[in-house]
């Protein structure tokens, strides 16, 4: 959408500390409550996000946030506003990508990911991953300070995504699949 930078960070996804969500919630919401005590400026949508998780993850509150349904557009939007897209995921994901990392990819957004096996298969060469708190806070400091690597990084993550992930695209390979069985 070619919009202002507004964010050094942004992130949707679900932060409930209740069961089924309650897994990934919890390492959502820490991982977005170090980044904010270390000052990045971050935009959120976090449903499930309650006055409970103020005891438990100060540093929450100083993310300008909202826990209303956002709709794809309202998505879209916000990784265009933001530097990073930061993914974090489920613990239901083993090794594959939410399809939020789709989305961001054809937002045309950086991303910083949690690893997952399937990040190299997927997005070679043009998805940054993270497995540890320092990996993350030292990447996305790094990632703030180079416009142009993280910029570069962010086209090769959209053109490969509009060459080989759109719904058109995957649908002609498992016709391709089928075919030749």
């Amino acid at each position: 959408l070619g919009l202002k930078k507004e964010y050094d960070i942004a992130f949707a996804g679900n932060v409930g500390l209740k069961i089924p969500t309650a897994p990934s919630g919890f390492f959502r919401a820490k991982m977005l409550d170090i980044l904010a005590s270390q000052g990045f400026k971050i935009k959120a949508f976090l449903p499930g996000l309650v006055e409970e998780h103020f005891k438990y993850f100060p540093s929450i509150k100083k993310i300008e946030y909202t826990t209303e349904y956002k709709s794809h557009k309202e998505v879209n939007e916000l990784y265009n506003k933001s530097k990073i897209s930061l993914s974090i995921f489920g613990p239901h994901i083993k090794e594959s990508l939410s399809p939020r990392a789709f989305d961001a990819a054809l937002a045309g957004a950086f991303q910083l990911m949690q690893y997952k096996k399937d990040v190299d298969d997927l997005f070679p060469g043009c998805v940054v991953a993270f497995r540890t708190k320092d990996e993350l806070l030292k990447k996305a400091k790094f990632y703030l300070e180079n416009d142009t690597e993280r910029e570069n990084l962010a086209k090769k993550a959209y053109d490969l995504s509009k060459e080989k992930h759109t719904f058109k695209n995957r649908a002609k390979e498992i016709c391709k699949i089928i075919k030749t069985r």
